[in-house]
């Protein structure tokens, strides 16, 4: 980690004093690039957090948090903004305000883009929800299946938690492939993700991979728990499992290829129009 953050801190080497940089709060490593940035003379660092709070030139003052956006008020170099960001989730929310923190350092049009920010709608295996509908059971499905890290996969479980089922009765059902890149610290990491899953309320935890069975096996936090070797037989077992207004995750490491799954998925769907969320 240390190593790739020096590698990225290189960019400032080409940077002119008068430059600005723009770091989100919670990046690993940040101390690595603040140094690099100071040594490089660059005078304006701008940290970005996540939080309601003030770091330096960034502010939240309010946020919302809802299954399908974010809604909330920024302060950003003294000017004040309510917008949302329509794709759910904390890394979404922080990765719209970097963008916001540049918008304002280029003096372009700020307003313009908070309300693109409104208008973006989640690209596939990024945390797009689908309404389906399938033997007359109508379900969410949220896919995030792109890729998966310890922060990332939080985020998408937080989600989980706060995207409510369309019918009494419905589930909140975690499909979760393991994660990559986590190095010695992956069982640590895979096991820390426990905590968040019990807080979430999760009804029943799937979980893909080697890496998972361990997390599956000692999660309290779930009242049924599934754990498969690789993706095949998921979505039999899911096709036999779904019950009205239940609310799927779908989430892993890219070489999982779990967008094969939610393909499958979607093709269930029985609706005369088929058709995906909308912030």
């Amino acid at each position: 980690d240390e190593e790739i953050a020096l590698a990225k801190a290189e960019i400032f080497e080409g940077m002119t004093e008068d430059g600005i940089v723009i770091l989100p709060d919670d990046i690993t490593h940040k101390y690595i690039l603040n140094i690099a940035a100071q040594n490089a003379k660059i005078k304006q660092i701008v940290t970005v957090p996540s939080e309601v709070g003030e770091i330096g030139d960034i502010k939240i003052e309010r946020k919302v948090e809802h299954a399908n956006c974010t809604a909330l008020t920024v302060s950003i170099f003294n000017t004040k903004l309510t917008f949302k960001v329509s794709v759910p989730g904390a890394h979404a929310l922080q990765n719209g305000l970097l963008v916001l923190a540049a918008i304002k350092a280029l003096k372009a049009d700020l307003g313009l883009a908070g309300i693109t920010l409104g208008e973006m709608l989640p690209l596939k295996g990024r945390g797009r929800l689908y309404y389906l509908t399938f033997q007359e059971m109508m379900f969410t499905l949220i896919d995030d299946s792109y890729s998966a890290n310890n922060l990332s996969m939080a985020a998408s479980i937080k989600t989980l938690s706060i995207t409510q089922p369309r019918t009494m009765g419905g589930r909140r059902i975690a499909i979760l492939g393991e994660m990559d890149d986590l190095g010695p610290l992956s069982q640590k990491e895979h096991l820390a993700l426990s905590p968040k899953i019990e807080a979430a309320g999760i009804d029943i935890l799937v979980g893909i991979g080697p890496k998972m069975e361990d997390l599956v096996k000692n999660c309290p936090g779930a009242y049924q728990k599934i754990w498969f070797q690789n993706k095949s037989g998921v979505f039999e077992w899911l096709k036999n499992e779904i019950c009205s207004g239940d609310v799927i995750l779908v989430k892993g490491a890219n070489h999982l290829a779990l967008e094969d799954i939610i393909n499958t998925i979607i093709d269930l769907d029985e609706s005369i129009e088929k058709w995906e969320g909308e912030s």
